[in-house]
Order: structure tokens, then sequence, then C-alpha cells
């Protein structure tokens, strides 16, 4: 395993901290109504730092109820030079949903908008902050509510930063709630540096910022322009993806790096190759980070006979447990040689070791990443962290520990790692992990529910699988009002399309519920 030199790594706070005094009055993010220079950003940045100091919040665990803008940037990136950890929550969630991650998260404190005040005060316990004030003069925190009882670091400050966590982003959880992954400063740091210097990402790059903020993936787009000394571009909030307008932004802005989910990404950009005013929108782009699903040949032909000629396509592969990303693919421009109809996911990057477990051979099996950067585990919840994780540590490698990822995989001749499938019941919708016992236990805890199924259709290429259940239930429940109940609990990506009322669910010979005859029901 080829070992990056983790010590020379330095925190992302201080690469971002250099860079604004070295590039200044170089824009470092572009906001769809401001724009910030390194520098502007900087003294946010130490206003918003000094604003936490003040507070007693260093170290601390910081929840942000706030959209991708200029005050979403400071505001993680002062946490971050803080030694805090920031978990990133969103507005479009229900009241249940969010209610239930801040139960598990437990923050010090809160960041919302004054917009989110009036809707979180009643329940939240920790302190409230408002984050105001104009990008160009500089954020500050407001207090709105205090906590009643002192905040209390999760990070110890006397230990090295290679210690601390830094994020908390949110899974599906089978068990009816959802988990929380811990993530580690070092391990990201690592990644950053890996991937600027791998493919070579410098102060030219402009990045557009498109993932969610409760996606570990927007690291990404968060760190890497900022910390090369490249610009961060935000689009509105409706121009993210628009068949028009998101090419259109694209163009107006040259934008030469992007992340994206595959399926996503072809949807929004197939308008731009069949329509004369928008076509060449994409001729800026010189790569394309594409990750969260099956990538499939066919399309990833079609991207590269639109895209510049001198354009990569990279396929990247990662649950959020083990830090964004731990295999690489770039895709060749020949794709003949490729076996298969789903593009490889490749190899391990550096510092990272892939095993095929419980198969027939070793050629096959469950993917299991052995690296010393992945995240720390599961918050709050020791029990998941210890049958997810393993310690491989060694007098070379004192952090190396395993991640079972539940995803099946193979290994080729050229020894090149295809996904197969998964072992349990989880499903991705647009890139969004989504257990399916989640929902299933939501419908169960409705009153009038007896029983529920949830069963998801087979991917099809360009495609995400179709959610649908089927709900016993008594009285005259009906399946509108089920699926309004299921809006109420749920992110909409998790509520069903399909769903049907059934006298009694179908069982096999062994007592389950048989899912194929469901499934046949769709």
């Amino acid at each position: 395993m080829q070992r990056p030199n983790a010590p020379s790594v330095p925190p992302l706070a201080e690469t971002f901290a250099h860079l604004a005094t070295v590039r200044g009055e170089h824009p470092a993010v572009v906001g769809p109504r401001e724009a910030l220079s390194y520098a502007a950003l900087q003294r946010s940045v130490t206003s918003l730092s000094g604003g936490l100091v003040s507070r007693g919040l260093e170290g601390a665990v910081i929840a942000m109820l706030l959209p991708s803008d200029l005050a979403y940037v400071a505001t993680m990136l002062a946490i971050t030079d803080r030694r805090g950890v920031f978990a990133p929550m969103d507005a479009a969630w229900p009241e249940a949903r969010l209610r239930s991650a801040l139960e598990l998260t437990r923050p010090s404190a809160l960041v919302v908008t004054p917009e989110q005040v009036e809707r979180v005060s009643a329940f939240v316990e920790c302190e409230l902050l408002v984050v105001e004030g104009r990008a160009a003069d500089g954020f500050r925190f407001r207090t709105v509510k205090s906590a009643a009882a002192r905040p209390t670091p999760h990070n110890d400050l006397t230990t090295p930063w290679t210690e601390d966590s830094l994020y908390l982003v949110y899974t599906s959880g089978s068990t009816g709630t959802p988990n929380a992954v811990e993530g580690s400063h070092l391990s990201l740091a690592v990644f950053i540096e890996w991937q600027a210097r791998t493919f070579e990402v410098g102060p030219e790059c402009r990045v557009s910022q498109l993932a969610p903020t409760t996606f570990d993936v927007s690291l990404r787009d968060f760190f890497l322009p900022l910390c090369t000394g490249g610009t961060l571009y935000i689009p509105a909030a409706g121009t993210r993806y628009h068949p028009v307008l998101f090419p259109r932004w694209v163009a107006e802005h040259r934008i030469n790096l992007m992340h994206s989910v595959p399926s996503v990404f072809k949807l929004a950009s197939e308008v731009s190759w069949t329509n004369a005013k928008l076509k060449g929108s994409f001729d800026s782009l010189r790569k394309l980070f594409l990750s969260g699903e099956r990538l499939y040949v066919e399309d990833a032909r079609h991207l590269q006979a639109n895209l510049s000629p001198d354009a990569q396509l990279i396929n990247f592969y990662g649950p959020s447990e083990c830090t964004l990303i731990k295999t690489c693919f770039v895709v060749p421009r020949d794709l003949r040689g490729l076996e298969g109809d789903v593009v490889p996911l490749g190899r391990p990057i550096e510092g990272c070791e892939v095993r095929l477990e419980g198969g027939p051979d070793e050629r096959s099996g469950e993917l299991v990443l052995e690296s010393e950067f992945l995240a720390k585990g599961y918050y709050r919840n020791p029990e998941l962290t210890e049958a997810k994780f393993s310690s491989r540590a060694r007098p070379d490698a004192p952090r190396l520990r395993a991640y079972r990822t539940g995803d099946l995989g193979t290994r080729d001749d050229q020894g090149l790692l295809h996904f197969v499938g998964r072992k349990d019941h989880q499903i991705k919708v647009n890139g969004n992990r989504v257990e399916l016992g989640e929902v299933e236990h939501c419908l169960r805890r409705m009153p009038g529910v007896s029983n529920a199924v949830v069963v998801a259709s087979d991917a099809r290429q360009g495609a995400d699988p179709t959610l649908s259940c089927v709900y016993a239930g008594e009285g005259d429940l009906t399946e509108d009002q089920v699926r309004a109940h299921l809006l109420q609990h749920l992110p909409k990506y998790m509520v069903p399309t399909n769903v049907r009322r059934l006298g009694e669910l179908p069982l096999l010979t062994n007592g389950k519920v048989d899912r194929k005859q469901i499934a046949s029901l769709f």
C-alpha cells in the first residue's frame, strides 16, 4: 500500500488562510448575487471564528441549517478553523426529520438564516445563532437563543489536529432513524491533497458547487478550489441542473471542473447537445468527476462524444464512511476494451487497498476498503461502528482500519474492480442512499398500517430505481393518506412513487414476506 506522508498535509483552514494571503483579490467564491475575493472571505472567516471563540464553541459540534451560499462557505471555514465539527442540515427536510437529526447530533449550537429562526426556536435546546451581514462587509454571528448548559468540545484541543473529527453527514438507517457518519479532518485533508495533485488542479480551476450540502461529496466542491487557489462557483437554486439555465450558467462562468451524479448530469446536459442555441455550453469542461451510482458505458460514450476532446471523464467510488472516494477510473476515449455495459470502479487510490471477501474466490465478494484515512465511524453509535469497521493497525500504519461496504464486486484480469450489486436492501436515488427498512419503519408507525413492505425496481441505464410500497391497513386509510404521512417524515427522494393497499401481504413458506411477488405487482 502506497501511503501519503500524512504529517506533511496541513489542516484545511491553514491551507486556505495561506492562499488568502497569496491570492488576495482573486475571486474565491462567486455566488448567484455576490462574489468574494480570498482576502474578503478570510475577513469573514476571522470574524466568525472570533464569534465562536467568544461563545466557547471551539472544538464543538455545530449544526448548520443554511443554504449553499457565501455565508455557508464562511461559516464552514470558521468552524474548521476553530477545530469544530460542522453538521449540515437541509431546510427542505420535514420537521420530523430535522428534529431526529438534531436529537442524534446534540449540537452545541445551530446556525440558521434569519428566515429559519421562527421555525426552529420552539424545539431547539442548544445555542441558536443567526449568521448575518453582507458578504462584502463581513459576516458575523448573532445569538438568538442561549443554551442552558455550557458548550462541550467534541474535539480535544490539547491533542494534534490530526485526531479531530470535522463533519457529520446523515445516511439512511435500516432501523428507522438516520445514522451520522463522523468524518475525519485528516482523512479529508489527505483526499483533497491527493485529488489536487493527481489531477493537476491548481489556481486556474473553476469549480461548480452542485451537490447538496448534506452530502459528503459537496466537500470536494468546497475545499478543492479553496485549497488550490481556484474559484468556487455557486449557482442559484433554480439554476442547478435546469435543462436550459444550467448549461448557460456553465458557459457563462467557463466552469472547467465539475463533480456530479452520472444520471443527473446526463439529463441536464442532453438538452444542450440537441439545442442549437445551447450547443457548446460544456466546451469549457476539462475534468468531469462522476460518482454516486453506476456509470454506464453507453452514457460514457455519449459524454465523450459531446465534451471537449481534451476533457477527462473520471469515475469515482467510495461510500461516505470512507471519506469521499477510495477507487478511481479514468475513462479512456476508446471504450471498446471495457468489459460489460458498466464502467469499472477502477483501482484503489493512493493510501487504500480493496479486498473482496465472502465470494467463491478472491476475485469476487463484498468490497472491503482498507485505509488509514477512513471516517471515524458512526456518531454516537459504537455498536454499528464496531459492526462495520475493524482495526488493522500495525507498527508502520497505526491508523489502518477496514470498512465493509455491503457492495458486491469483482476484479478482472487487468486488476480493475467492478460493482455488481448490494448485499442488503440499500439502494441509491440520485446518489442518495436509501435503506428500504427506514421507509418501511416509517410506514409501520402510521396509525392504521399493520404491515408494509417497500421494494425497488432494478436501476435502468440513465434512470434511478423506482420505489414502490404495499401496506396492509385498517379502516378507511387511503393510499393518498399514506403518501402524505411519508412526506411529513422523510425527504422526498425516500417517498415511494407507487403506493398500493393489499388485504394481506404475500408470504413465503417460511413465513417471510415474498418481496419478489410484491415487486411483480408494479
